[in-house]
């Protein structure tokens, strides 16, 4: 079941939702994990606190309706059957009925029935997203019911008058009107005028008619260097510097290194690239590094620590920065901490992970030895006799390879932060941190802090799902926007229209703040996805149009390596072949305007930091027009041909398929603003 409420904030003003979701505790479970869209589907983030014969959890989540389940320890689905409403989805790798959730919004359709709620109004500062800053510049936002308000102004104090500023309505669903105002000045103290039936009603601290200010406490003025910065992705064992003669990709490794990566250097520069990310480089019995053995050190199969400073001060002097790949998720079992455990039940590593035991000895005497023998040969090859079988502790989709950390020990979060001071000192600018959507936001937030101690860096989460469900700002500074990626595919493929994709785009925009929706790892490929030129059918126009829509919407464009030539691949590891260096075998359509994307970002601001809006067209067409200064850039781009289209006071910087009004292609073009 589930139960919500609005926490109040101010004597007639309340916030987001708090959501109490419980389920009775099923007799053979040890732990119970809710999941849902803010959770990507996985276990972790939330887990369920056992009171009696129920386990329950609460959290604070947007207005909405959510699919939601929970798993056990093993990933058992277990449904809440206390609802009235359910569904089938698949989510890998799963077909399940998830109940439904309704959040709110049956609040807010009695208001546009029955009219004005002025306790629906929402501005809850609590949330990053509402008031947020890059620079000197404010972005604060307020959420209205649909039609019920005609104007809204800002009204804020610069430590010495009061002025205002009209908010501008970035767009509506069935429920609200979504206002953001944009303030380039120092404000000390703010409040809203609302205009309603062309009356003047203040909305202030504590809710509508109220004009006691809200007060803004100094945040950072300079913009970090990862905000819209360009991503490219490497996966090392395959990003050989000379081309690997293969048939199909296995997953064993190949043998890149990063002397690979530091002779294309000027090849990753002259790309356009400012950022690399780079996956696991640790010690690992596995090609793609991500079970963990010891991380501290790089994998001396790499090139060591020694090759890995290289990389960094080459990299550095190119005007590049250096991201890794932070397993704080799970392990390998061959780590020291889990063999410890192993060795000393009693230990306090054992509290490091989710044993699922008391006791070694509940463990099939024949399944332990299997199991010891796999460490004692350094984790390389698991035995076919525990393939069918659920490891004893808690791990990575039941993995025998991958156990769990557990997140609630201190210890483990601690460990983590001298693994990110040890890579902060050694000159990486920013950590990607794996499996972050299965992580607790305790654990994030205290894995971000600790990085921005050192230095100014990045923090990425890996979230596979809806990355604005995620309090982002406070618990990371950027997240990889799958989100987003799948509604850009879908729309080139024909499943939603523009309209949807701009709705899709505006409400994430919305959702994060203006620092974070302008840092979002933005992707159309990556080491888990097949290559976007096989999602696309091999349609190099589809492609194109991809990734113009990722270079002018807000966030930061990523390679991933290959990318840029049209190389193909299905699923891992067929999606992490060698990179192709025999530029007779590049598709230099992608390859030529990725390298002229990357130049237009380079040298245009308002792409890296302005503010956004979308609209569709029509069902084919969508234009993005993106505001910083006294500059803006507009970007049209339609999946057939659509009639109509003027680009007025606009100079065009890059085209394709636009004449005489027309358009089958897109169209990039920046203005002057008066005003």
């Amino acid at each position: 079941m589930y139960k919500y409420y609005r926490p109040r904030l101010g004597r007639k003003r309340f916030g987001e939702p708090i959501v109490t979701f419980s389920i009775p505790w099923p007799e053979k479970a040890k732990r119970l994990y809710l999941a849902s869209e803010f959770t990507s589907y996985f276990p972790g983030r939330f887990e369920l606190k056992k009171e009696g014969n129920r386990g329950s959890v609460s959290l604070k989540i947007w207005e909405g309706i959510y699919k939601y389940f929970y798993f056990d320890n093993y990933y058992n689905v277990l449904t809440d059957f206390e609802v009235e409403d359910h569904e089938f989805i698949k989510i890998y790798p799963f077909d399940t009925l998830s109940s439904i959730a309704n959040i709110g919004l049956q609040d807010l359709r009695d208001s546009i029935k029955n009219g004005l709620s002025d306790e629906l109004i929402i501005h809850d500062e609590t949330m990053p997203s509402f008031i947020s800053k890059l620079g000197n510049r404010y972005h604060i936002r307020i959420f209205t019911i649909k039609d019920q308000i005609d104007d809204i102004y800002l009204m804020f104090f610069n430590g010495k008058s009061w002025n205002e500023i009209k908010a501008k309505k970035v767009y509506s669903d069935n429920y609200r009107d979504y206002y953001e105002a944009i303030a380039d000045n120092d404000i000390k103290a703010y409040k809203f005028k609302l205009i309603i039936d062309n009356r003047e009603k203040y909305f202030g601290f504590d809710g509508f008619d109220d004009d006691k200010p809200f007060y803004v406490s100094d945040g950072e003025k300079e913009i970090p260097w990862y905000v819209g910065t360009i991503y490219y992705l490497i996966f090392p064992d395959s990003f050989l510097s000379k081309d690997f003669d293969y048939k199909e990709r296995l997953p064993t490794k190949i043998g890149g290194k990063i002397d690979d990566i530091i002779n294309k250097i000027d090849y990753i520069k002259d790309l356009g690239i400012e950022t690399i990310y780079l996956t696991p480089i640790y010690v690992s019995p596995s090609y793609h590094r991500y079970d963990v053995i010891d991380h501290f050190n790089v994998d001396p199969n790499l090139g060591g620590n020694e090759k890995f400073k290289d990389l960094i001060e080459k990299a550095h002097k190119k005007g590049l920065k250096i991201v890794i790949d932070i397993v704080a998720h799970h392990t390998s079992p061959c780590a020291k901490e889990f063999k410890e455990a192993l060795r000393d039940f009693n230990s306090e590593k054992k509290n490091w992970y989710r044993f699922l035991v008391e006791d070694l000895k509940e463990v099939n005497e024949e399944t332990m030895n299997f199991f010891k023998n796999y460490i004692d040969n350094n984790c390389q090859k698991l035995p076919q006799e525990l393939k069918s079988l659920k490891p004893f502790y808690e791990s990575f989709f039941n993995l025998w390879s991958m156990p769990k950390l557990n997140h609630n020990n201190i210890d483990v979060d601690n460990h983590f932060c001298e693994i990110v001071k040890r890579w902060l000192s050694f000159g990486v600018d920013g950590i990607r941190v794996d499996v972050a959507h299965g992580i607790p936001d305790k654990s994030m937030e205290f894995l971000k802090e600790c990085a921005h101690r050192l230095k100014e860096s990045v923090t990425i989460m890996e979230i596979m799902g809806n990355s604005s469900d995620f309090p982002l700002g406070k618990i990371a500074d950027s997240a990889m926007n799958y989100e987003i990626r799948e509604k850009i595919i879908k729309f080139l493929i024909n499943e939603i229209s523009a309209y949807e994709l701009s709705e899709h785009l505006n409400k994430q925009y919305m959702k994060l703040p203006v620092n974070v929706s302008n840092s979002m790892y933005n992707l159309l490929g990556s080491h888990d996805t097949p290559r976007i030129i096989n999602v696309l059918g091999y349609d190099v126009d589809k492609v194109k149009r991809a990734y113009v829509i990722m270079y002018s919407i807000y966030g930061s464009p990523s390679i991933y390596y290959g990318d840029e030539i049209g190389l193909s691949g299905q699923k891992d590891p067929d999606n992490r072949k060698p990179m192709i260096w025999n530029e007779n075998k590049w598709n230099k359509e992608i390859y030529l305007l990725i390298k002229e994307l990357n130049k237009i970002r380079l040298n245009n601001s308002t792409l890296k930091y302005g503010s956004f809006v979308s609209n569709a067209l029509n069902n084919d067409g969508l234009i993005i027009k993106r505001r910083f200064k006294k500059e803006e850039i507009i970007a049209y781009i339609s999946r057939k041909e659509i009639s109509g289209i003027k680009i007025d006071n606009h100079k065009i910087i890059i085209q394709e398929g636009y004449n005489e009004n027309k358009l089958n292609g897109y169209v990039i073009a920046l203005s002057n603003l008066q005003y």
